[in-house]
């Protein structure tokens, strides 16, 4: 995997497809092996969205406060798929994360 935020969306999705072709072929209709590798496949995807979306933040805000940084890092698929979704929209920090993200500011 490349450096933190250095995968593009676009990137990620090829990341995706490739792997899947990968695993699909290794699996050669073994079920486990694929319930396995999607597992796999779902973590990957899972810490690019979590680079995602600290780039993201870091440009829309111009950084990226530690304890908004741990909150991505422990949040689940679905919250950070949410953060993701209205990213663009959020006028503030907090708007995004919720009261806490950014102690002291807005």
């Amino acid at each position: 995997m490349e450096k933190e935020g250095d995968t593009s969306n676009e990137e990620a999705a090829i990341l995706v497809v490739k792997r899947f072709m990968e695993v699909w072929r290794r699996a050669n209709g073994n079920v486990d092996a694929l319930d396995s590798a999607f597992e796999e496949i779902e973590a990957e995807t899972t810490a690019i969205l979590r680079a995602n979306l600290k780039r993201d933040v870091r440009a829309c805000f111009g950084f990226l406060p530690e304890t908004a940084a741990q909150r991505i890092d422990q949040a689940g698929r679905k919250e950070l798929d949410a953060w993701a979704q209205c990213g663009n929209d959020a006028a503030t920090l907090s708007a995004l994360f919720g009261q806490g993200a950014a102690p002291g500011l807005t």
